[in-house]
């Protein structure tokens, strides 16, 4: 019996994190554009900047807050989530460290890929 309770927390504890990878992004000329750095055909693309909660990356992106929540940006001003959205729904999340780009005034927020070149410092 314990071990299926401790099969079933380690199972739980899976499901409930979020699946992020890490990508390092280049600026060139003070901005970086992210249509030609994430990967993947994906339509929009948000930017979760350090202290965004769940709830807020939720209403912006469709994506449930306690996935957002998993990825620790609530909590964390060294990195920046990115989240991709695709036609049929799906997303990618990438983790992008601020020790080599800094974005200019952004806010969480999101755009369309012809929009997606952002300003670096």
């Amino acid at each position: 019996m314990k071990c299926f309770l401790v099969v079933l927390f380690i199972a739980l504890l899976t499901a409930c994190s979020a699946d992020v990878e890490e990508l390092e992004l280049r600026s060139s000329s003070g901005q970086v554009n992210l249509a030609q750095q994430v990967p993947g055909d994906w339509e929009r693309i948000c930017i979760f900047t350090p202290y965004t909660t769940g709830d807020r990356a939720e209403e912006l992106s469709g994506i449930p807050g306690y996935i957002v929540n998993a990825t620790d940006i609530a909590h964390s001003d060294s990195f920046v989530i990115l989240a991709a959205l695709y036609a049929d729904e799906s997303y990618s999340l990438y983790r992008v460290s601020m020790a080599n780009v800094v974005f200019v005034n952004h806010s969480p927020e999101c755009f369309g890929r012809d929009q997606a070149v952002l300003k670096t410092r």
